[in-house]
């Protein structure tokens, strides 16, 4: 009624009954209980044991060193062995040297091609002994000599693969067994009923077996595009010494250059023929696959499935070959953030064919653009972090967070570096691309709001909200320094048109009233002019080289304008916006 008499599966060499639980030992000299637990009975100590006996309610065992454990009920001590080493079996009776232990935890160790005299010194007696094959193939173990004896063969967790009685010699047992794997045996050699005396274990091994390679892989084509087709091909080879079984071939990609059957599986499972030895398929093997969508460096190769008595089954993998996908050529974009919709949106260079491009954003303030890379970056004002994504509006992530308030964003993208102001902390900061390395550059500011880079003077522009200030420093910080000084309204965005020396920047309102400008100057700040007046709440402001002119975003009313580079031909590009902040295009013709 307590589960005595289920035990669990698997295989035991020896088993002892207690009182209302039963322990079992396994071939490797693990033990197993099961039945009434109330006292710990069923949770044996771990170790490896040489003989275990099951009492009334506690259980003790004889481990391989000899020391003694015991489990169970102890309220008179019985699970309390005292120290020291113990020779005496299960039952009592005399102690009789034994040539060859009686458990597989301390089986001798044979080679294959060897002889070894044992003894059954007594009737029941079981020598093991241990066979480490670390190649496919035949084995074949029997005793020789006068012992009428019994044979057993078993697996490492002690299932019986064979049992032999008569097939030797003189009422010897003989077993043979083909296609054997790599990994440890053992043979178990006991007197057949109460047969006593010596005998010779002789083992053999024959590893004839089929091996199965793949060569390196091949493409059609290595650099790709998103969603292009390609063709993997691959040529199977059996290198054994025997033919081999037809089995399944299976294409894997990897994100390392290592290809692993846990990996990926991509296309479909191709069926390999028998091969004879030492030959290969004799046309290579082939599958059409579609490159990822994500731009990124890949690794290809394939599998074969293990077939029966293989040699080496660890090396049924190829090698890999690489693809690089590459970013699918776009048509020139112009992105820009909406501060209130909590969004960026993008349209054609014309004002055409405007989508949401990310959305779910909080205050997107500034933003930048990597072409070449396929990226995009900006600031979340009220979420104090800057984020990055594709430009498909993939791989949204976290690049810098816990910042206080920035504002805008500027890249260095040959030089690796992510520019930044933190508006509250009156500070210039970056970083490299991936977030990592967070620096400050310059400090002591009154409000930093907009960037602009010069990487090839190696300096950065800023404009400074509340000091009515544009002023730049050298890209390590050094040499600040005021350029345009007075501007008695809120200075926003700047471009720099490093062609003719000029920069030119945007006002949110000016000295006169609720009136916004777009203006420019020198690069050493003189020459101020006035460009555009009119609207308020300007913000952001971009230059196109391809157009010769340049664009502004205008929140009242919402929407971007452009004009040429002199202030002349200003038209609104996209209208019906909510609140366009930062603006950005995608084109290696674009300005700074």
């Amino acid at each position: 009624s307590y589960g005595q008499l289920t035990p669990p599966a698997g295989t035991f060499v020896s088993v002892s009954a207690g009182g209302f639980h039963t322990c079992g030992m396994r071939a490797g000299g693990a033990v197993a209980c099961w039945g009434y637990d109330a006292d710990g009975q069923l949770t044996p100590q771990a170790s490896t044991f040489v003989s275990v006996s099951a009492g009334e309610f506690h259980t003790c065992g004889i481990r391989s060193g000899g020391a003694v454990a015991c489990w169970g009920h102890n309220r008179w001590g019985q699970s309390t062995p005292p120290a020291g080493t113990f020779v005496s079996p299960p039952g009592g009776g005399p102690v009789i040297d034994d040539d060859h232990n009686n458990t597989p935890g301390d089986a001798t160790v044979v080679s294959v091609s060897s002889s070894t005299v044992g003894n059954l010194e007594q009737p029941g007696d079981l020598d093991y002994f241990r066979i480490n094959l670390t190649a496919a193939g035949t084995l074949q173990v029997e005793t020789t000599g006068g012992t009428n004896t019994y044979g057993t063969l078993m697996r490492s967790n002690g299932s019986v693969i064979a049992t032999n009685d008569n097939g030797g010699t003189d009422s010897n047992f003989l077993i043979e067994v083909a296609d054997l794997q790599p990994g440890t045996y053992y043979v178990e050699v006991q007197g057949y009923g109460s047969t006593t005396g010596s005998y010779t274990l002789v083992a053999s091994f024959s590893n004839t077996s089929p091996d199965l390679v793949i060569l390196p892989p091949s493409v059609s084509d290595s650099t790709l595009t998103p969603g292009q087709s390609f063709t993997l091909s691959v040529t199977v080879h059996n290198r054994g010494t025997a033919g081999s079984a037809s089995t399944w071939l299976r294409y894997h990609q990897s994100t390392d250059a290592a290809i692993a059957a846990s990996d990926p599986q991509v296309g479909f499972t191709q069926g390999v023929s028998s091969l004879p030895p030492k030959s290969e398929s004799t046309t290579p093997m082939s599958i059409t696959l579609t490159a990822p969508s994500s731009p990124d460096t890949y690794y290809y190769g394939a599998c074969v499935d293990t077939v029966p008595g293989e040699g080496d089954p660890d090396n049924n993998c190829s090698s890999e070959v690489e693809v690089t996908v590459e970013p699918e050529p776009t048509s020139d974009k112009m992105y820009w953030t909406d501060w209130h919709g909590g969004k960026i949106q993008r349209s054609n260079l014309d004002g055409s064919g405007v989508e949401d491009f990310l959305t779910g954003l909080r205050t997107p303030r500034g933003m930048a653009l990597d072409a070449a890379g396929d990226r995009v970056y900006w600031a979340e004002f009220h979420a104090g972090r800057i984020r990055r994504a594709y430009l498909d509006g993939s791989g949204v992530e976290n690049l810098v967070t816990g910042l206080n308030r920035p504002g805008d964003i500027a890249l260095d993208a040959e030089g690796g570096k992510l520019y930044w102001t933190d508006w509250v902390a009156g500070k210039i900061r970056r970083a490299a691309l991936d977030g990592s390395k967070v620096e400050d550059v310059v400090t002591g500011l009154a409000s930093p709001w907009a960037l602009a880079l010069d990487t090839t003077r190696s300096r950065l522009y800023w404009t400074d909200s509340s000091s009515g200030k544009i002023q730049r420093a050298n890209l390590d910080g050094t040499g600040v320094e005021d350029l345009v000084t007075g501007l008695y309204y809120y200075p926003d965005d700047i471009a720099l048109n490093l062609s003719d020396d000029k920069m030119y920047w945007v006002a949110y309102w000016t000295e006169g009233g609720n009136v916004g400008k777009v203006q420019r100057a020198n690069l050493d700040g003189s020459g101020v002019e006035d460009l555009f007046v009119g609207s308020s709440r300007l913000h952001g402001v971009v230059l196109d080289a391809a157009e010769n002119r340049l664009c502004w975003t205008d929140w009242s009313p919402g929407r971007v304008r452009c004009a040429g580079l002199d202030g002349t031909g200003g038209e609104d590009l996209v209208t019906g916006l909510r609140s366009p902040t930062s603006l950005a295009l995608e084109t290696s013709l674009a300005l700074e």
